[in-house]
């Protein structure tokens, strides 16, 4: 605070009160903040602040829409307890199934590719297979070797 107030401290007024130089600091913070949520729309150099790590990665490595893309899958196997109802059956060595609810698709382990309709459709990793490496005690739940170049 001290850092941006001496900042500030050419453009304030003589005859601004605490309250109102107050209020010019929050201004400016609040610009430098938008400004770094938004720096620059390329991939390899964007970040967003509201992402976690491994979104950011993946922000990184693709485009915005394929990251929100992405953080819908991560956020719905990320919830807590969900995992606890995905069932893993008829491993295989190189395909399981994997079951939750009335659903039932194959994983196949060496690629990360699931028979879901999101991967079908975006080929992008799913959260079947996000749920995989999760149980499996992966650190980095999204298998980002199956995000193909944009």
């Amino acid at each position: 605070l001290i850092s941006l107030f001496g900042k500030l401290k050419r453009y304030l007024k003589g005859h601004l009160t605490m309250r109102g130089s107050l209020k010019v600091l929050l201004v400016y913070q609040r610009r430098k903040e938008k400004e770094y949520k938004a720096k620059v729309e390329m991939p390899g150099t964007l970040r967003d602040v509201s992402y976690c790590e491994q979104i950011n990665i993946a922000l990184g490595m693709t485009t915005r829409w394929v990251a929100a893309a992405i953080k819908t899958q991560y956020d719905f196997q990320t919830t807590p307890g969900r995992t606890s109802l995905v069932l893993f059956h008829g491993d295989n060595g190189t395909t399981l199934t994997v079951q939750y609810d009335e659903h039932e698709y194959t994983l196949e382990k060496e690629g990360w590719r699931c028979n879901c309709e999101f991967a079908q459709i975006m080929t992008l990793p799913c959260r079947d297979a996000m749920a995989y490496r999760k149980t499996c005690g992966n650190p980095l739940i999204i298998p980002f070797s199956s995000i193909s170049p944009r």
